[in-house]
C-alpha cells in the first residue's frame, strides 16, 4: 500500500495522470480509476502501486474549492483586525497589547 498526494494533469479512458512534487524531485503516476476529476484537481491516492496505482481510497481536492478557502481569508482579516484592534490597543512603553478602556 502507497499514499501518494498530488495534481492532477491528464484524463484517459482508463484513468488520469498524477503529478508528485517532493522538492526539486516530480513524478507523474498513472492512476487507474473511473473518478471523474477535472485538470487541476488535487487527489490523495491510498493504492496499490505496480506500474500504475490500483486505488482503493481516492480524497479530491476541487480546484475552486482550494481558490476560495483564501478569498474566504482575505474577507475575514479585515473584520478579525477591527474587533481585535476596538477592544484592544498597543502600549508602545510596555511593547505589548493591552485592554482597551472602553472595553
Amino acid at each position: 500500500m502507497v499514499s501518494i498526494y498530488g495534481t492532477v494533469i491528464n484524463k484517459s479512458c482508463d484513468g488520469f495522470y498524477v503529478l508528485i512534487e517532493h522538492g526539486p524531485k516530480s513524478k507523474i503516476v498513472k492512476v487507474l480509476s473511473d473518478l471523474d476529476v477535472d485538470n487541476g484537481d488535487r487527489v490523495e491516492i491510498l493504492g496499490v502501486l505496480q506500474n500504475e496505482i490500483t486505488p482503493e481510497e481516492i480524497i479530491v481536492y476541487k480546484n475552486g474549492l482550494i481558490n476560495s478557502i483564501f478569498i474566504r481569508s482575505a474577507i475575514a482579516i479585515p473584520i478579525v483586525a477591527f474587533v481585535f484592534f476596538k477592544y484592544w490597543t498597543f502600549d508602545f512603553r510596555q511593547k505589548g497589547f493591552r485592554r482597551g478602556k472602553d472595553a
